[in-house]
């Protein structure tokens, strides 16, 4: 039966937890690990759209496969490699703390019988330690994408420091007044009229002052208000791109690691070749044809040395039947009739 990826979605929708439901999918994966790359891309579309709470058995599933085929083949080894780390982070983030404890144990698993490195099982729980993180942010896609106006807050925040000052300045004068305005007992025993003029001037000026702080007061609390909501707006998308920035750098980490252990096999390799004999001919140059020939285009011989043991066989160049081996440094015999 050949891989069809409709019959295993089918058989995905229709798996569950139980050990023989899993181990039942594993060995039909198994059976069609040729095609691991394109099992391994369907079980992390079915993981992801699963329903939140219910997705562990993915886990267990891959889990079982991996155990069961990493000793001899690396075809599933390899595909799941690419894509754990986002299949677990969505587990982790938003399955739920009972999963989140399951897939500890599971990685650990994978760390003792050596199924990856130890950097890539690293990897992975920094991502899902990343990824609660960003849940506890609670930060929502709208206040993601609402950008703060830095030259903004940083003039509200002048504008706030001036007040606050201003603020002060109101808060001294009216400190300042006469403790006994604002007793009535003092005012009716006042039988003197410019006395009590002067007393209501007071008064009035006291009544506009604390009014006039009253109205900073309030406004400085709006500031407060809008700045600290603008701030921890900022905050979360701050914290947010760190821990983007930190998953970054954890795969930038794991990338280095394999580049690394490849620049290591080729080195191996390199040095496990074998070492080609390299001959000098310098000194064994070839004659030109000039050489080999005179001017009336008959073999010359003599214009080259070469060892005694070097033999040539010479064949006239007009028709003849005579051919003959010698000795190059011996006599030379006669080449044409005369």
């Amino acid at each position: 039966m050949s891989f069809n990826e409709v019959a295993f979605q089918t058989r995905l929708d229709a798996l569950t937890t139980s050990q023989e439901s899993i181990e039942t999918l594993s060995m039909w994966m198994q059976h069609h690990r040729k095609h691991a790359p394109q099992a391994v891309a369907v079980w992390l579309s079915q993981l992801k759209s699963g329903t939140v709470g219910k997705r562990m058995k993915y886990i267990y599933l891959a889990n079982d496969v991996l155990l069961q085929t990493h000793k001899q083949h690396h075809e599933y080894t390899q595909a799941f490699k690419h894509v754990l780390q986002e299949a677990c982070t969505q587990l982790y983030q938003h399955d739920g703390k009972k999963s989140q404890k399951q897939l500890g144990r599971i990685l650990s698993i994978w760390r003792e019988r050596s199924l990856y490195p130890e950097d890539i099982i690293d990897a992975i729980e920094a991502a899902m330690k990343a990824s609660k993180a960003k849940a506890k942010l609670a930060i929502t896609p709208q206040e993601l994408a609402q950008k703060v106006d830095r030259a903004a807050l940083v003039r509200d925040l002048g504008q706030l420091e001036r007040s606050l000052k201003a603020t002060r300045q109101l808060n001294d004068s009216v400190k300042s007044l006469p403790t006994d305005l604002s007793n009535p007992d003092r005012a009716a025993a006042i039988d003197d009229y410019y006395t009590l003029q002067e007393r209501k001037s007071l008064v009035s000026d006291a009544s506009a002052a604390a009014d006039k702080l009253k109205t900073g007061i309030e406004l400085q609390m709006k500031k407060h208000d809008r700045i600290y909501e603008v701030l921890q707006r900022l905050m979360k998308q701050e914290q947010y791109h760190a821990l983007e920035c930190q998953d970054r750098l954890e795969s930038v980490k794991e990338r280095l690691a394999q580049l690394a252990k490849v620049r290591q096999d080729l080195k191996a390799h390199v040095a496990n070749l074998p070492d080609d004999e390299v001959v000098d001919t310098s000194e064994q140059a070839l004659p030109s044809a000039h050489d080999l020939f005179g001017d009336d285009g008959s073999l010359d011989l003599g214009s080259f040395e070469a060892d005694d043991s070097t033999s040539v066989s010479v064949t006239s160049s007009k028709p003849s039947s005579r051919r003959g081996s010698f000795a190059i440094g011996a006599k030379r015999p006669k080449l044409h009739d005369s």
